[in-house]
């Protein structure tokens, strides 16, 4: 997001194009940046300071953080300004449940609707997951996200809505951006899922595409939900645990367990953090 305050540089447009235009050219950096975690959950967005690193005047900016906050990737605090929206496990779990309302429901009830051509699109989609899985490179997880979220839209397109396609769109704006932080083996075993998505397709196989669909989602979800979890922990609470695991493999008896367990509800009882 750097560039020169001009509006030459890298991150600046030379063409001074229309205001409109401008505007969406700022939501669609900042909205890169947010689901690449460049911008991470908490971070505060003074418009002011944007601007001045995309070689814009503060107006497209300002305008584009409302758009990002009516999609709720920003929140506007009294007082406090705006900044990064974090969402806990919960919103994250009903996040997930609602796409996989959308996703599953359309497979099972517009699977009439499968042809070649779609097969082909979502058999490119999942060679090209897998591609930017094996050739890493610059932007690795936007790149990621976008080659899964094209797979999953063609799911989603089956019911041939626009309104069920925004609703779809919506919901899986947050979640991508978390999903941008998985580990190495989760990306492995999407692969492996979305093979078996493409696969049931293909044999226009109904219920076996929408148990992988569900598979596929709730793996996910189960992955991100320990994420979160553990990221949600404080510190005291993380070192509680630590201490009670370190006890137990050294002694590996009963009475060090015993003796582990009461170190930790002591802490946890006299812990300013509860």
């Amino acid at each position: 997001m750097s560039s020169s305050p001009d509006g030459t540089g890298t991150g600046g447009w030379r063409s001074h194009p229309p205001a409109a235009l401008l505007v969406d050219l700022v939501y669609d950096e900042l909205l890169d940046a947010i689901v690449e975690r460049r911008l991470p959950p908490g971070t505060r967005l003074v418009p002011q300071v944007l601007a001045r690193e995309l070689g814009v005047s503060a107006t497209p900016v300002k305008l584009a953080l409302t758009r990002l906050a009516a999609d709720g990737l920003v929140t506007d605090r009294a007082r406090r300004g705006m900044s990064v929206a974090q969402l806990g496990p919960e919103e994250m779990e009903t996040l997930f449940n609602a796409r996989l309302f959308l996703e599953a429901g359309a497979a099972w009830s517009f699977f009439h609707n499968v042809t070649d051509d779609l097969v082909e699109a979502m058999e490119a989609s999942a060679a090209a997951y897998e591609q930017v899985v094996r050739g890493g490179g610059e932007h690795l997880r936007r790149r990621l996200g976008d080659a899964d979220r094209e797979l999953h839209r063609f799911i989603v397109r089956l019911t041939r809505n626009e309104v069920i396609l925004r609703w779809y769109e919506q919901v899986n704006i947050h979640i991508q951006g978390h999903q941008s932080a998985y580990p190495r083996e989760r990306y492995e075993a999407t692969i492996r899922e979305h093979a078996a998505i493409v696969a049931a397709f293909r044999e226009r196989d109904r219920d076996r595409a929408v148990t992988a669909i569900h598979d596929h989602l709730v793996n996910a979800k189960n992955h991100l939900m320990h994420m979160l979890r553990t990221a949600a922990e404080t510190p005291r609470l993380r070192n509680i645990r630590n201490q009670g695991k370190s006890a137990i493999a050294q002694e590996g008896t009963l009475a060090a367990h015993a003796q582990a367990t009461q170190l930790a509800m002591r802490d946890f009882r006299s812990s300013a953090d509860y």
